[in-house]
């Protein structure tokens, strides 16, 4: 037996690599973290013509912001509402990125729910 799986010792939390010969993690290991996915919102503001920031977005990114903390406490999977720069689309703003995902323009606030239920959906990893 491994002295540091002995229950007196200090620290019997700790796994001993001496231990090789099994496959099997340490009977204590910590699960695995849940999967998360991340959404950004555009909140850049221009000082002339359209931009996401004239248009409400960054209500948008409080309403996504809130909402998902509120799923990821109720036990629903961690999904990271971050602002962003420019998208590009100034004129369809605002707009919304989720990574591995969608692109979504001229977002309002009843949309939250949608956005947030998608980026929340497992997704299939890219293949070359």
């Amino acid at each position: 037996m491994c002295a540091a799986l002995d229950p007196s010792r200090a620290f019997p939390h700790v796994w001993c690599m001496s231990n090789s010969n099994t496959d099997q993690p340490p009977p204590h290991a910590p699960p695995q973290a849940p999967r998360s996915s991340t959404i950004y919102v555009c909140t850049n503001l221009r000082m002339s013509g359209n931009s996401c920031a004239n248009q409400k977005s960054k209500d948008i990114l409080k309403a996504l912001q809130s909402r998902a903390d509120e799923r990821a406490l109720a036990g629903g999977p961690m999904v990271k509402v971050r602002p962003s720069v420019c998208m590009g689309y100034c004129g369809e703003g605002p707009n919304v990125k989720i990574i591995g995902g969608d692109f979504h323009h001229s977002v309002k606030m009843d949309d939250v729910e949608a956005i947030l239920d998608e980026a929340e959906k497992p997704r299939k990893p890219e293949s070359d």
